[in-house]
C-alpha cells in the first residue's frame, strides 16, 4: 500500500530533477533523509500529532540546511509535510531509486551475504549478474551472519539463495513432504 501512495510523489520528483539534471543528488539526498527517519527519533516525531506542520516544517528545514538540501529537495519534504506524507520518505526513497535505475537501464540487485566479500569478489559477482541480467548492475550489498555461509541475491523480482541458511530451509520443507 505504501508503494502505491509513494509512486506518484517519486515520479513527480524524478521528472523534476531529471529537467535540473539533479537525479544523483535527489536520490542520495532521499537515502540520507530515509536512514535519518528510520533510525532515530524523527519518525516518532512526524508520526506524533502533537507536533504541528509548522514545527515539522521547522524541523526539516533545519535538517536541510545542515544536509545543504537543493531548493527542490526542500519544496518537496515542505510538501510531503503539507500533504502528512513524510513518514513514508523511506519508501518514497526505494520507490524513486528503482525509478531512476529503470529509467537508466539499471538493475538493482540486493547481495546479501553472510560474510563481507572483497572488491575483487564483490566485482566478480556484478560482471556474473550482468552477463545474466543484460543490463548494467547496481550492487546493494548487506552483511547477514543468519545467512551462516554463501549468498543470496534478489534481482528484477527473482531471488536467488544460495546461503546454507537457505539449503537448510529447503532440506527441512523436503523432508516435511516426504513424512507426509
Amino acid at each position: 500500500m505504501k508503494t502505491l501512495v509513494a509512486h506518484p510523489y517519486a515520479e513527480a520528483l524524478l521528472d523534476l530533477a531529471q529537467a535540473e539534471r539533479s537525479e544523483d543528488a535527489c536520490s542520495e539526498a532521499l537515502q540520507v533523509l530515509a536512514q535519518a527517519i528510520e533510525g532515530s527519533d524523527l519518525k516518532v516525531i512526524f508520526q506524533n500529532p502533537q507536533f504541528s506542520k509548522e514545527e515539522r516544517r521547522r524541523l526539516l528545514q533545519q535538517i536541510g540546511d545542515r544536509l545543504k538540501l537543493s531548493r527542490l529537495m526542500d519544496h518537496f519534504l515542505q510538501l510531503l509535510v503539507d500533504r502528512e506524507r513524510i513518514s513514508i520518505l523511506p519508501t518514497i526513497a526505494q520507490v524513486y531509486r528503482q525509478l531512476l535505475n529503470d529509467r537508466r537501464g539499471v538493475s538493482l540487485a540486493k547481495l546479501q551475504t553472510a560474510a563481507p566479500l572483497t572488491a575483487a569478489q564483490l566485482q566478480k559477482l556484478k560482471t556474473e549478474l550482468q552477463k545474466l541480467s543484460r543490463r548494467p548492475v547496481e550492487l546493494e550489498v548487506t552483511v547477514d551472519p543468519g545467512l551462516i555461509g554463501g549468498f543470496s541475491v534478489e534481482m528484477d523480482g527473482v531471488l536467488r539463495d544460495g546461503s546454507v541458511r537457505g539449503q537448510l530451509e529447503h532440506l527441512r520443507t523436503a523432508m516435511k513432504r516426504a513424512i507426509r
